[in-house]
This record gives structure tokens, sequence and C-alpha cells, in this order.
């Protein structure tokens, strides 16, 4: 069976694209660039281009065609699928990544020993994407989906109190959580170049966490990751090195 990994090179699909290489898996990836990094094949693919919609099926037709319009940009707030036949599907909906250190909070750890949100006390269960890659790889792989729309966290629930002191632990400088008010992050955020739109999202999200909706999707989680935070941090620490 041929797999279509829409994004193929995004920071969360790169683990499963190892496991899949590893288990010889018939493989075709998508990115919206269009380059493709051996020893894969693919093409160009964008949701918000359809003329990009049919080239997946003309490089390998043994790809089933399951294309899902994109509009949560737009609103849309649930999916409905009517099929003739039975569609398998497996849905993941995992919490917030390691990997997100590396990105959202990098500069301000390396240069103001500082992670910065409007979180307060919220907890959550950050997961690595290894460990998100290990459940959809069965998704895609085994006969039979286990968990068709499976909440996954990782192994710990977390505050950024505790995240903080971790960081300080294993960088050796005392780092901390700077809690913001919902309007000042969002002003940090459009000042970091996001549209206004963006902005308001990332601190709508930030309030979740802060009322308990994280620490909510915990505790009804269907998988638990196996990775530590603080392991991550220990094997990636040159990332968040100081600025001199």
């Amino acid at each position: 069976m041929m797999i279509l990994l829409i994004g193929g090179t995004g920071k969360s699909a790169t683990p499963l694209v190892n496991l899949l290489l590893q288990a010889n898996q018939p493989l075709l990836l998508t990115t919206r660039s269009g380059n493709i990094p051996a020893p894969f094949k693919g093409v160009r693919f964008d949701w918000l281009d359809s003329s990009t919609s049919t080239p997946p099926f003309k490089l390998d037709a043994n790809i089933d065609r399951v294309f899902v319009d994109l509009a949560i940009s737009r609103g849309v707030k649930r999916f409905v699928l009517l099929s003739v036949g039975m569609v398998e599907y497996c849905a993941l909906r995992p919490s917030w990544f390691f990997e997100n250190f590396f990105f959202q909070y990098n500069d301000r750890i390396k240069a103001k020993d500082e992670i910065i949100s409007a979180t307060g006390d919220g907890l959550l269960g950050y997961v690595l994407t290894e460990d998100i890659a290990d459940v959809a790889f069965k998704a895609l792989v085994d006969d039979v989906v286990e968990h068709t729309n499976p909440i996954i966290v990782g192994s710990e629930l977390l505050s950024y109190n505790k995240i903080a002191t971790t960081l300080t632990e294993v960088l050796g400088r005392e780092n901390q959580h700077n809690r913001l008010t919902p309007a000042e992050f969002k002003q940090v955020c459009a000042d970091k170049g996001m549209p206004e739109d963006y902005a308001q999202m990332m601190t709508m999200l930030d309030g979740f966490i802060a009322q308990g909706a994280e620490e909510k999707n915990y505790r009804r989680a269907d998988i638990v990751g196996k990775r530590m935070l603080r392991a991550f941090f220990e094997a990636n620490k040159d990332a968040w090195r100081a600025v001199d």
C-alpha cells in the first residue's frame, strides 16, 4: 500500500517519515514548495491551490483519493464525511510539541532566560513529535485502526513555572516564566510580526491553557507518550546557549 503524506517535511511529519522508511513502506511526500528530499519521491501540494490536488494521483495510481478542503481558517468547526463505503480514518489530536522550544520560545530563552505566556498556572502535556509519529505509524500500517480520534499527550503534566525550573537545572542558568496578561501577550506576538488575527489566536490558545482546557485533555487522553521533557532539553541544550 502506497502512503501519501501531506506536508511530509514538517516537524511533526519528519519522525513519521523515518519510521516508514525503516519499515520499507512505499511513501509519497508532498510539500508546498515541491522540494522533496532524497530518497523519496513526491510532488508539490498546497491546500489553497486546487491545481495541485491532481498530481499526487498521476504520480502514483495506487493512492486512495481522499481530500478534505481546508476550511478551519474560515471558521469551520466541524467536518462530517458522507461516503458510499467504509473509509478508515484516524484523526490525531496531540498536545503541544516539545519542538516548540526550538521556535516559539527559542529567542527569549537565549537572550533573556525567560519563557513568556498568558497561561498563568495552567498545565499542559507537552509531547515529542516522535511519540506522535509512533501513533501515526501504527494507524497507517496496522490492519485495524485501534484509535480513530486519539488525544495524544506527553508523559508529564507541566506548568511553565515547572518548565522554567527544568531549563534552569539543565542549562545551568536561571530561567523564569514571565506571566503576561492576555493584552500584553498579544502585543508581544504583534511585535514579533504576527498578523493581528494570528496574534489573537495565539493569545486565545494561552487563555484555554489558563482555564484548564489542556489539563482536562490530559486527564482523558487515549495515548500517553514515553519521552520526558527534561531528556529533550538535555539532548538539545546547545540550541538554547545564551547569547553573548
